[in-house]
């Protein structure tokens, strides 16, 4: 990254998104960081005040297209070119499939993917115009590491990749990097504030060993400044990956799933006794699980 490269950051107002921002700007960038609200916006802004940093907050709703447009008219009335794309924000929504109303379904696609490409689209003529950029988005090993009560989620990152792949074969010979940063467990606020839908009497047993599975990586969670420091590494890379794993959870958890057939992932989730498979899965992931 050189010095006072210029960026966007979505989801700037908490977790990986702000302390990304943080980060970017301490380096000697200017960033433009979207958040939802004023209140989000002020609180940027108080920190830049504070620390002397080059943030611009932008109030924008990614999920609103002539919204996205306009707050990117405003960036580029103050700037004419972005080095760096970071597309960061995201819901969670959690449910099994049957239990999620299609419109939660929706809303999960139009943030992590619909709002992810949006994004990438107003900064994509400029970047190959100049022949340089480069465009992070921050996916999750749920997209290669599927567990059940998190498909609409995971759905909506496997699409993100899918695209972004498809992106860097587009956009790669006019110079423009594009990279996706795959996160173990986290220590934000996307869970907290998830929209999670009850679990019908069917779905009680599969409910109750999905959470016990994610409770049992907690201590492997990384703080928010750890991503965005490996999210700025990544940056001042003049040949960068395209795929990235950051987080000990996510390595392990997707080179063991690498290693098993569709056939054996689905066999281990269809086994109905607790004890059998808690056993299946410590000795296929490496870790045990409290049920």
């Amino acid at each position: 990254m050189t010095e006072h490269a210029v960026s966007v950051v979505t989801g700037a107002s908490s977790g990986v998104g702000r302390a990304m921002t943080l980060t970017l700007a301490a380096r000697g960038g200017r960033v433009f960081a979207t958040v939802r609200t004023e209140a989000d916006a002020d609180a940027l802004r108080d920190v830049a005040t504070a620390d002397g940093l080059l943030i611009d907050p932008v109030i924008v709703d990614l999920t609103d297209g002539a919204a996205v447009d306009l707050a990117f008219d405003e960036i580029w009335s103050r700037t004419d070119y972005v080095d760096h794309l970071v597309s960061n924000a995201g819901v969670y929504i959690g449910g099994a499939i049957e239990n999620v109303p299609i419109e939660d379904v929706q809303r999960a696609i139009e943030v992590n993917y619909v709002g992810a490409l949006r994004t990438a689209k107003a900064v994509i003529p400029r970047m190959r115009a100049r022949g340089r950029g480069h465009i992070v988005a921050v996916s999750s090993q749920s997209a290669r590491y599927v567990l059940p009560t998190g498909g609409v989620y995971s759905a909506s990152k496997a699409a993100l990749e899918a695209a972004l792949e498809a992106l860097a074969l587009e956009v790669g010979r006019h110079g423009v990097h594009v990279s996706i940063v795959e996160l173990g467990l986290v220590r934000t606020r996307i869970h907290a504030n998830a929209t999670r839908h009850s679990a019908t009497e069917a779905y009680v047993d599969t409910y109750r060993r999905a959470l016990a599975v994610g409770l049992a990586d907690t201590p492997l969670q990384l703080e928010p400044d750890a991503v965005a420091t490996e999210i700025a590494q990544l940056l001042t890379t003049s040949t960068p990956p395209f795929r990235v794993t950051v987080g000990p959870d996510a390595a392990r958890n997707l080179m063991r799933r690498a290693a098993l057939t569709d056939e054996e992932y689905v066999a281990l989730h269809a086994i109905v006794d607790d004890e059998p498979f808690s056993r299946a899965w410590t000795d296929t992931f490496g870790f045990e699980i409290d049920l």
